[in-house]
């Protein structure tokens, strides 16, 4: 087996304070125009992720790359011999290959891995997970967290049917032996509530859980307290009064019922939660509401700039130690406890330029975890240890020098209704990006944003020689609900004319050349690559499509299967339109530019039939079309084989149809 070796054993090494600023200095040289970097390197999974200390703080569990899928690796810090080292593979049993998607230490002895896969039924794809624990002993089993309930042993399963076994609700802090859990063993959408021994997956049931109700909340004293999801009619929210212990339908209780609060966890009272409170101008502010009352107690946190996302906890003990919040240059937290508040003060100072989080604590050995990154810097972690008073560099995310990437610009302009927005602009470094290709780059989701820091694809593209513009168009998060509302009922209408609003501003401040630009983006962002090139036939000169939506009603009928589907679908189409007139396949006849099509067959979230259907209807309109098929790779393009793909053939095609560009130093 080879290892992914970039990183192995540095836990040993130390650095004193004074060299790494030393180090720090000599990082934050002025930029030489870069070379071409190997595309291998942007397509490469992090090398290091989800970095874990034991609640001990004598093992570290982290994932890392191995071929090409991601593997975690578990062993006692400072020592990396093969006689303590465990690594645990990706899952690949038949038609199943699933891929890690987090872990956690339950308590200092055991490791929590949870795998997320796809799944086909009656010819749907559709994400599963399932959820395993280790002892951090080399050979032990891995032990099943979702048995089969009564019901299914006697069917003859040796692992529950639910779909997501992975819920875990509560870790039980003062419990180390068990966690709360949540799944749905029968599929009808009730979700059961199991306390879980997490030495051998025993379990006991602590709630049947109720029809209608797929997400529980648990109060200060590891109580489930509140739930909610949804039935075959509404969107329901339940509470348990803890003066009556009566379990109530409380859907028609003040705010929450009209989404002006937010509910994020209890407070020590379990009648008064921590909560984000909806403002006029669509940010959140962080209050505590009292449940029964339905009124609000006190406001927290009110940020000068920005809206308040949640809620920053102490790994160990689970407390309350910040506020999340989005800033002017991405996710912040506010950190209330003094103590790591006067520390991130102090790292700030030894990590300048860039965003500093303390990712993981342990108070008792006096040891921190912090996460270093910036627009260039996609993450670097290193080990604070105050009773050596040493900080040690463990390792950069990825393999890739910051000094040979590029920055990020940030501007505001108005589209033709007078929405304001915000754009994303990536130029080649050590080019004055004047008339340059351009590359315009909607996210996916579309309730989701691009945010100010490392995207492997933009900096791949600037790389090569191409301007990148990403829009925050409406219906984008972290502006406020306003503004996420402000899309809905907007999709192949006002969402895509923010895009191509954005398009046209870049052409008239001159960093576009107008006859060289390609629009792409995967999910809903090939969506609107799509869309650009049917609504914009003359404004695009090619468009890329990475795992995007291309079947409109196909979608919408798919959705409506699952769980809540009903009511997002309802807010897609725009009034006085059909699901039709916003279906890129259904309008295939109007684009004239070149299209590239990339999709997983394995995808999840956006089946595979997408991309096949897209394909073949301009294949039978005689349009230019290319279409990458992708054995796995998911909907995210987990593996390093997917992005690898992906990133080759946008490479090629954007060379042939807006030319390569200049790319610094080449």
């Amino acid at each position: 087996m080879k290892f992914s070796t970039a990183f192995l054993g540095t836990f040993a090494r130390t650095t004193c304070i004074a060299a790494l600023l030393t180090g720090v200095a000599q990082a934050a040289v002025a930029d030489t125009p870069p070379a071409l970097i190997p595309v291998e390197r942007f397509a490469e999974l992090p090398s290091a992720q989800h970095f874990n200390l034991s609640p001990g703080g004598d093992y570290v569990a982290y994932v890392s790359p191995i071929n090409g899928r991601q593997h975690v690796f578990m062993h006692p810090i400072g020592d990396t011999s093969p006689e303590t080292l465990v690594v645990l593979p990706p899952i690949d049993q038949g038609r199943i290959t699933a891929d890690i998607s987090w872990i956690d230490w339950a308590n200092n002895e055991t490791l929590l891995i949870a795998y997320r896969f796809t799944d086909r039924i009656r010819g749907e794809e559709f994400t599963r997970t399932d959820m395993f624990s280790l002892n951090r002993k080399k050979g032990s089993k891995f032990m099943s967290m979702a048995r089969p309930s009564k019901r299914e042993k006697d069917e003859g399963l040796t692992s529950s049917r639910a779909q997501f076994k992975d819920r875990v609700i509560d870790m039980l802090p003062d419990d180390p032996e068990h966690i709360l859990t949540t799944l749905d063993p029968e599929m009808n959408g009730k979700y059961e509530i199991r306390k879980v021994k997490v030495k051998n997956g025993q379990f006991s049931v602590v709630s049947d859980g109720m029809h209608g109700i797929q997400q529980w909340m648990t109060d200060e004293n590891h109580e489930p307290r509140i739930g909610w999801g949804y039935d075959r009619t509404e969107f329901h929210i339940v509470y348990k009064d803890p003066d009556t212990d009566r379990l109530g339908d409380i859907q028609d209780s003040g705010m929450m019922a009209s989404g002006e609060i937010e509910l994020l966890s209890f407070t020590q009272d379990p009648k008064v939660a921590y909560a984000l409170h909806l403002q006029e101008d669509g940010n959140h502010t962080l209050v505590t509401y009292n449940i029964p009352s339905g009124q609000i107690v006190e406001t927290l946190f009110a940020p000068e700039e920005g809206d308040v996302t949640g809620l920053k906890r102490d790994p160990e003990t689970d407390a309350v130690i910040g506020y999340r919040y989005n800033g002017p240059d991405g996710g912040r937290v506010h950190y209330i406890d003094k103590q790591i508040a006067g520390l991130k003060t102090s790292i700030d100072k030894l990590l300048p330029d860039g965003l500093n989080e303390i990712t993981d604590i342990v108070r008792s050995q006096k040891m921190f975890l912090i996460l270093h990154s910036s627009v260039r810097d996609p993450g670097s972690y290193y080990l604070l240890d105050l009773k050596s008073k040493q900080l040690s560099p463990i390792t950069r995310t990825r393999n890739i020098d910051p000094a040979t990437l590029t920055d990020i610009e940030v501007q505001k302009i108005a589209a033709r209704d007078g929405l304001e927005f915000e754009v994303l602009v990536t130029k080649p470094a050590g080019s004055e990006a004047k008339n340059l290709p351009m590359v315009v780059f909607p996210h996916g989701g579309p309730h989701s944003r691009s945010s100010i820091s490392f995207h492997y694809m933009a900096q791949f593209m600037a790389n090569r020689g191409y301007v990148v513009l990403q829009p925050n168009f409406r219906g984008s998060t972290g502006y406020g609900d306003a503004f996420v509302e402000a899309g809905y009922n907007e999709w192949g209408r006002k969402m895509q004319e923010d895009v191509t609003d954005a398009t046209k501003w870049a052409i008239e401040q001159g960093l576009a050349d107008p006859k060289r630009i390609c629009i792409a983006g995967g999910s809903y962002g090939g969506y609107a690559a799509l869309m650009g090139a049917i609504t914009e036939p003359d404004l695009y000169a090619c468009a890329i499509s990475f795992n995007g939506v291309a079947d409109i009603p196909r979608m919408i009928e798919a959705d409506k299967g699952f769980i809540g589907g009903k009511f997002r679908v309802k807010k897609i189409i725009p009034e006085g339109m059909k699901k039709e007139d916003i279906s890129p396949v259904h309008r295939a006849a109007e684009i004239k530019a070149p299209i590239l099509l990339i999709h997983a067959k394995d995808d999840p979230v956006v089946p595979f039939d997408h991309g096949r259907a897209m394909n073949s209807k301009l294949k039978s309109l005689q349009k230019s079309v290319e279409f990458v098929e992708m054995d796995s790779g998911d909907h995210h393009l987990e593996s390093a084989e997917a992005r690898l793909a992906t990133l080759n053939a946008m490479e090629a095609f954007l060379a042939r149809h807006i030319g390569a560009g200049t790319a610094a130093g080449r």
